[in-house]
């Protein structure tokens, strides 16, 4: 059994960044990443599933190729962190002023029963209507309308994984290749 594991090992690490890959799929989709620039993440991740699988199995020249797709899919995740630090920004110049009183969604309130003017779109979500930013009511779970910034990460440490693996898999293949074609030499001229 440890002898099987010891040379599958690359083919069950990409089928489980495969399975990293399409879990990302299912969370971005579950948390409603799904319209304008968000689309970019879901087909990364799509992309990022197929290219872990087609790793898996594939041999010689083909693993170095879908290694540099992989590598340059892990600059998407660099592109997401930058759009997420960009919506913190600004969500930031929305803010009331510090020490404004607030409601649980970020909204100021008066003090002295006044109801405050809300825009439009801030009106609906304090109605509950409509959804937060990235599709929770109220924006993101204990994060009022924060976008986490570091999650695109993700995405890359998976490709980057997946990188290391298929080239670190390469050597060890060319090596193996070269072994077996110096011992049929050997052994064809002993014969």
């Amino acid at each position: 059994m440890l002898s099987i594991l010891q040379r599958k090992t690359s083919t069950i690490l990409m089928l489980l960044l495969a399975g990293g890959f399409g879990m990302l799929v299912i969370e971005l989709v579950w948390m409603g990443h799904t319209r304008g620039v968000q689309l970019i993440a879901i087909i990364t991740a799509v992309v990022g599933t197929l290219l872990a699988l087609v790793g898996a199995f594939a041999r010689g020249r083909a693993r170095p190729v879908v290694a540099g797709l992989l590598a340059a899919l892990a600059l998407v995740g660099l592109f997401g962190t930058f759009e997420h630090a960009e919506a913190r920004a600004e969500n930031a110049n929305r803010r009331p002023p510090f020490g404004a009183n607030t409601n649980n969604n970020g909204n100021a309130v008066s003090t002295s029963g006044e109801q405050q003017q809300q825009p439009p779109q801030d009106q609906n979500r304090a109605q509950g209507q409509g959804q937060g930013q990235r599709g929770f009511p109220g924006g993101f779970p204990g994060r009022g309308n924060q976008p986490p910034l570091l999650s695109p990460l993700s995405l890359s440490g998976l490709a980057i994984i997946g990188t290391v693996v298929l080239l670190g898999t390469c050597r060890e293949n060319a090596m193996a290749d070269e072994s077996a074609t110096t011992l049929r030499s050997v052994t064809a001229a002993t014969k």
